[in-house]
């Protein structure tokens, strides 16, 4: 900081030597006595030692401001758009402070109706897609009603389409609830089986069409999480097992909350799998067999972070897929 302050007040500096010399030419010049301009020169130099020490620590106390102010517009600090300019720069001094606290002030003001202008078109947007998703849900119940009216191979059918036309529409419910600015977390204990059993319950269809074998045995332990966003991430890892298996779909648990669902499908490639999890990626597979839209994975990811949830992928291309979820026994509510 010193090296600093140099630098920019080279001026303060250099102008009382500069005067110095002068005085020591001119007197040298007229032959006058030395003892004068000594005096003078000590008294001089204290009086440039003062009002240097003073310039410094006001420029200690402005970079210690500015340094607040950088800190406090980083993307992790809070309340970025509640800073009062004249806070951090004190009184003003100059022209050129007063213009940059004009331009500093213009600045947020412009944030702040930018922010506004987002949130307002952001909450329309929410209310919008969510009034959609519940008006839609009835002619898919109307459709599902009427196909299960007769039990034939094509109903079957149509109803496992009809089952996956309601998945992409409960993935548009969890996309708005996810970005939404709520907390919508239902924090409680929950039987571990009961939340397994109930995922599978809702894709037994899909394992009687595919002729998909499940294994699954029971198991006890009770873990406190939400259940809607915990369903999210159950259910979109056995989607995509249903979807690439061959045979089977594996689930195992334990009473400390840990989850393992394996299938025998084509796998995944070393390649891949750090990128599974990112918006829009589909991968080899995806791409291949055209079934992967790129977001049901990082919805699942997005839906675990909120309620603490751990995944770990393991898979090589050929040999199937184990997804592996681990339950806190608290949840740090993220936002």
């Amino acid at each position: 900081m010193l090296k600093t302050f140099l630098k920019e007040n080279r001026s303060w500096i250099l102008l009382p030597a500069a005067v110095i010399l002068l005085n020591l030419g001119t007197f040298w010049l007229y032959r006058m006595e030395m003892e004068p301009f000594i005096y003078g020169t000590v008294l001089s130099g204290v009086v440039c030692v003062l009002v240097i020490g003073l310039r410094f620590r006001k420029f200690v106390n402005g970079c210690r401001k500015r340094e607040q102010v950088i800190s406090s517009v980083k993307p992790d600090a809070p309340d970025v758009f509640g800073l009062n300019p004249e806070v951090f720069l004190g009184e003003e001094e100059s022209r050129t402070e007063r213009d940059y606290r004009e331009m500093l002030r213009c600045l947020r003001n412009r944030a702040l109706q930018q922010e506004q202008q987002f949130l307002e078109e952001r909450e329309d947007m929410e209310d919008y897609y969510t009034k959609w998703v519940h008006q839609i849900k009835t002619p898919i119940s109307v459709m599902r009603l009427a196909l299960r009216e007769e039990d034939t191979p094509e109903n079957r059918r149509l109803l496992s389409e009809l089952f996956q036309i309601e998945q992409y529409v409960e993935m548009v419910l969890h996309y708005i609830r996810l970005d939404s600015s709520g907390n919508d977390l239902m924090i409680q204990e929950y039987a571990l089986d009961d939340l397994i059993r109930e995922s599978i319950r809702k894709f037994s269809s899909l394992f009687i069409n595919r002729n998909v074998r499940l294994e699954y045995r029971k198991v006890e332990g009770v873990r406190v999480t939400d259940k809607k966003y915990f369903a999210c991430v159950l259910e979109q890892i056995l989607s995509n097992a249903i979807k690439y298996t061959d045979t089977y779909v594996r689930i195992e648990a334990d009473d400390r909350g840990r989850i393992r669902i394996e299938d025998d499908g084509p796998g995944i490639g070393a390649s891949d799998i750090p990128r599974i999890f990112e918006k829009g990626y589909t991968g080899c597979n995806g791409r291949r067999e055209m079934k992967s839209s790129g977001l049901g994975l990082y919805l699942c990811s997005r839906a675990a972070k909120k309620i603490s949830v751990e995944i770990d992928v393991d898979s090589e291309p050929g040999r199937g897929t184990v997804f592996s979820l681990k339950l806190p026994e608290q949840i740090k509510i993220l936002d």
